[in-house]
């Protein structure tokens, strides 16, 4: 006859190998035998989340827990928790799992995961950061320890890590997305463009045709902020948009419209060159700051004090007065800061 743990043992094949089904039905199996299971009865919680029923996945591991409070436990029963938008209770499980095992990486990442989308952005990043020291290779917290410093407006330290999660999963798309992104905030408009065209010679397994077009809107945006219009219009030109990204202002929304904005903008180039020749061809740089009204008088020339002169833009997207005005600091004020340091 079959012992309770040799099923188990195939159990755990089964969830380990994706087939859920197989695993649930054994799970099922041994709590017939055995009610009082606790990793039976946890592991049919991790399947009820994995399909998206969080609300079973809490009922079965907190019987779990009422029978063993593992460390393990808290930890799967905060995801639930977060998947459903508590986060209270999810952060509260998360540090019940860190009491009981203070090495645990993957509850202090989750844990900074809660308070990142708390907005406490420097407890997240210090939780992250120790997520790191216990497991240097630890993808899933250089991933959110990126996208922080992205909302927190340290785009280049967001930069070190999305590189690092690039060479973790080189063929990901999501991590090609963020790399890119995360080049494009931090000015790296060089670096940026040199990715891409990388990808677009010797595109890595999962990078879809559409994505890699979509790349393609980012790379125009480059071009132009660097005045160089005709890679500008070719980029454009492929750049049909699939892009995603961990930025709040460089959603897909806003690139359509930047794509749809820099069109206009190529043809009004068109119908006075002579105008815009002058002015990349000027020495002398004036600085436009700002959001995307920054783009409209780019690279055209002026004249003051008999020398001709050229309008520098540098782009803070989704950056209005009162983003400034506020007294706290914010992405838009680091944003500002970083352009400011790089100013002659």
């Amino acid at each position: 006859m079959t012992t309770v743990a040799g099923v188990f043992k195939l159990a755990i094949q089964h969830h380990q190998a994706g087939r859920l089904p197989e695993a649930e039905a054994l799970y099922r199996q041994i709590l017939q035998a055995q009610p009082d299971h606790s990793d039976a009865l946890h592991l049919l919680g991790v399947i009820a989340h994995q399909v998206g029923k969080h609300e079973i996945a809490l009922e079965y591991i907190t019987r779990a827990i009422a029978l063993n409070p593992a460390a393990e436990y808290h930890n799967n029963i905060g995801e639930a928790y977060r998947a459903l938008a508590r986060l209270n209770e999810a952060g509260a499980s998360f540090q019940q799992a860190l009491a009981l095992n203070p090495v645990f990486a993957e509850a202090m990442n989750n844990l900074g995961a809660v308070l990142q989308a708390q907005g406490k952005l420097e407890e997240a990043v210090a939780h992250f950061q120790r997520a790191l020291a216990i497991r240097p290779a630890y993808v899933d917290a250089h991933c959110n320890l990126g996208k922080t410093f992205i909302k927190k407006g340290e785009f280049e330290r967001a930069v070190l890590h999305c590189r690092q999660v690039l060479a973790f999963q080189p063929g990901s798309p999501a991590a090609v997305n963020d790399y890119a992104v995360a080049l494009f905030l931090a000015g790296e408009f060089e670096i940026l463009a040199g990715f891409i065209e990388e990808l677009h010679a010797n595109p890595v397994n999962q990078i879809n045709r559409d994505q890699l077009m979509g790349l393609h809107v980012l790379a125009a945006m480059t071009c132009y902020l660097r005045g160089k219009f005709d890679l500008c219009r070719e980029n454009l030109e492929l750049g049909m948009l699939d892009l995603s990204s961990p930025d709040e202002f460089l959603n897909r929304k806003v690139l359509v419209a930047f794509r749809d904005f820099l069109v206009a903008l190529l043809d009004f180039h068109k119908s006075r060159p002579a105008f815009y020749a002058q002015g990349l061809d000027a020495e002398t740089d004036y600085y436009a700051i700002g959001d995307s009204h920054c783009l409209s008088p780019a690279w055209a020339a002026i004249k003051l004090q008999g020398a001709r002169n050229r309008i520098t833009p540098y782009l803070i997207i989704g950056c209005k007065a009162w983003h400034l005005a506020k007294p706290e600091n914010s992405r838009a004020k680091q944003w500002l800061r970083t352009i400011y340091e790089r100013i002659p």
